[in-house]
């Protein structure tokens, strides 16, 4: 069982300050009447807060997060600002060696994988390159 408490904050940028979309040719819109037409009213701070919220309660997202790799997805919740913290891991082991990352500059259609010597220290894994053993 492995937990994460990651900390993060909402950003709106209103419409009306948002950089038109340049994939989008100048030609394309017949005029600047369509241009804002396509500009909801219904924009809000507080409904883009309110809908994050009610889907990261659920646990839903639109893209899986996932530990590295695709293939080690993890499942989240959202935590309130004044829910107790739950107890870390009491647990210290030498994991051995895991999956860092995949070395694609020396062959980007083959790429090599990458190994780093994991210890588990009360529950916590480092993975700062600086600190840990990595191998390719």
């Amino acid at each position: 069982d492995v937990r994460y408490r990651i900390y993060g904050y909402f950003d709106f940028i209103p419409p009306e300050q948002r950089k038109n979309n340049i994939s989008v040719s100048p030609e394309f819109w017949a005029d600047y009447q369509e241009e804002t037409e396509n500009v909801r009213k219904d924009e809000t701070e507080a409904k883009y807060a309110a809908m994050f919220e009610r889907r990261a309660k659920k646990g839903q997202c639109f893209h899986r997060p996932y530990l590295g790799c695709r293939e080690f997805a993890c499942f989240f919740c959202l935590v309130e600002p004044n829910e107790e913290k739950k107890k870390p891991i009491d647990e210290t082991r030498d994991l051995g060696f895991m999956l860092y990352d995949m070395d694609f500059k020396q062959d980007k259609d083959n790429p090599s994988p990458l190994f780093f010597r994991a210890y588990l220290d009360k529950g916590v894994i480092n993975t700062d390159r600086r600190e840990v053993e990595v191998r390719g």
